[in-house]
């Protein structure tokens, strides 16, 4: 496949082939910053009778968080945070002592799909070290992962903002020692790094994100919390009544709504190391930091959310993880099969960002409900994507 057409026309088909097994979906193909395709297909998972538009506004779930990783990467470009810095000295609920509880012989981490699962023991020793910024940028922390329930890990309340409920973490139990372990802390670890951003920056993380990113890129559509204008928000559905979807609690984790061609232009300006034509919007450092790896030789399950929510013991995929972001190593070991180097993240298991330096291109597929039953679409265009540019 050499040209366009025929790339659209691959991308078309397997779109077409996919809903049904996904409910609908938007695709966009960009290279050199010029788009090559953007369709949409289908309908809302929980509103058959809502037909999918290109420029509905999609709750990006965890694609949150490589925006989160750009606003703390450029305060640490700007030498006003460090990586190695403690949590403590920004939150002082992190400043108490912390247990890290292991489980007993014996024992497994339950089964949430068996309700009568015993429910495990553990044993509780001291944390080696304190919490960095570093440790949450890139989940290392053991603070919350997907999966293990821990009942210390405190729910967020009605009047909570951020900065209320991130205080409270300070006393949560860690499922392994700091550092020694990825695993993915899907609803904790970037709220604490977007706490640090707002206390480092002296504003809100909505107002410092749109400060430096949102306003810039011309992002209108992009906002904590869903916009006032629901007419163009892609049903919601089980996730309506969560804390993040009013926009009063501004949650790093999952907190962003946004249209395909807002997130496109964030995605654009990490592919220009920073730059959009002759303006800088963030350090070519900062953006450095997200797409490098930051976890040395851990072990990293992959980027399939049926991989990265076991809990492990996991083996090396073929990705490694920056912050914010996994990033492909050595594409015969996975089934990306895109080019090492490049690097992106999903939401909720079917919102998919991929930036691929090597073919000066960014991919985004927003296809809608939860889980992994997108898998085999972004496999099927992620390989389209890899045969047309190789």
């Amino acid at each position: 496949m050499t040209n366009r057409r025929d790339l659209c026309g691959a991308i078309d088909r397997s779109l077409d082939e996919a809903v049904g097994a996904v409910s609908g979906a938007v695709i966009v193909l960009q290279q050199g910053g010029q788009t090559l395709y953007h369709e949409a297909r289908g309908a809302a998972a929980f509103a058959p009778d809502f037909p999918l538009r290109k420029d509905n506004v999609f709750g990006i779930f965890s694609l949150t968080k490589p925006v989160i990783a750009a606003c703390a990467c450029n305060l640490i470009a700007e030498g006003r945070i460090r990586a190695d810095d403690k949590i403590s000295a920004y939150i002082p609920g992190f400043a108490v002592p912390r247990g890290v509880r292991r489980l007993k012989s014996g024992f497994s981490y339950p089964n949430p799909a068996d309700p009568n699962a015993p429910e495990p023991q553990y044993d509780i020793e001291p944390a080696e070290r304190d919490l960095t910024i570093h440790d949450f940028l890139s989940s290392t922390s053991g603070l919350q992962t997907i999966g293990i329930p821990n009942a210390s890990v405190p729910p967020v309340a009605p009047e909570d903002s951020l900065g209320s409920w991130v205080e409270r973490l300070g006393a949560a139990t860690l499922e392994f020692q700091p550092g020694s372990q990825w695993h993915y802390s899907n609803a904790t670890g970037f709220e604490v790094v977007a706490r640090v951003v707002e206390i480092a920056a002296g504003m809100s993380i909505g107002d410092y994100a749109s400060k430096i990113l949102f306003g810039p890129l011309g992002m209108s559509n992009t906002t904590f919390g869903k916009p006032d204008d629901a007419s163009k928000l892609v049903p919601l559905g089980p996730l309506e009544g969560a804390p993040f979807v009013s926009g009063r609690f501004q949650s790093g984790s999952a907190g962003l709504f946004a249209t395909a061609e807002d997130y496109c232009k964030f995605a654009n300006m990490l592919l220009q190391m920073g730059r959009v034509g002759d303006n800088r919007i963030l350090a070519s450092d900062a953006v450095s930091l997200m797409m490098q790896n930051q976890i040395g030789d851990l072990a990293f399950p992959g980027v399939r959310v049926r991989d990265y929510a076991t809990p492990g013991p996991y083996q090396r995929s073929g990705f490694t993880y920056g912050y914010g972001v996994a990033i492909s190593e050595n594409p015969t070991q996975t089934d990306a099969r895109l080019p090492a180097g490049s690097y992106g993240w999903d939401g909720i298991g079917t919102r998919r960002l991929w930036v691929i330096p090597k073919y000066d291109a960014v991919l985004l597929m927003l296809a809608d409900g939860f889980g992994d039953g997108a898998d085999d679409l972004h496999r099927k265009i992620e390989t389209i994507v890899s045969s047309a540019f190789a």
